[in-house]
């Protein structure tokens, strides 16, 4: 009985061969080392030459003054200056500068404090 089993499952992938089995994949040597590091150069010599050619454009586009430009605006307008405030401001800082001046001198003192 073996042997007719033998028999059907060969007459079976002689004649009809995508019944027939694949072999081991361990026996197909798949991982090839040479290959594999010849890939991994050839990514590696392709993204350096991409790279040098960005950063080559991108030098290239900063000193010709393609990038990073600013254009300034033509329109003039028209300068307002708000007197009262430019007056509160130079008074105070006068007021300022005679009382450091005071301080500095002798003539203003500073009170004690009460918790000593």
């Amino acid at each position: 009985m073996n042997k007719d089993i033998h028999d059907i499952l060969k007459l079976i992938s002689t004649n009809m061969p995508f019944f027939k089995g694949r072999e081991p994949s361990y026996l197909k040597q798949v991982s090839n080392p040479k290959r594999d590091w010849l890939v991994v150069l050839t990514l590696f010599i392709f993204m350096f030459f991409v790279s040098a050619g960005i950063s080559c454009y991108l030098y290239y586009g900063i000193t010709t003054r393609r990038f990073f430009t600013v254009s300034l605006d033509v329109v003039q307008h028209p300068l307002v200056i708000n007197v009262q405030l430019l007056q509160q401001t130079t008074h105070l800082l006068d007021a300022r500068r005679t009382a450091t001046g005071l301080f500095h001198d002798g003539k203003m003192t500073v009170p004690q404090d009460p918790s000593l």
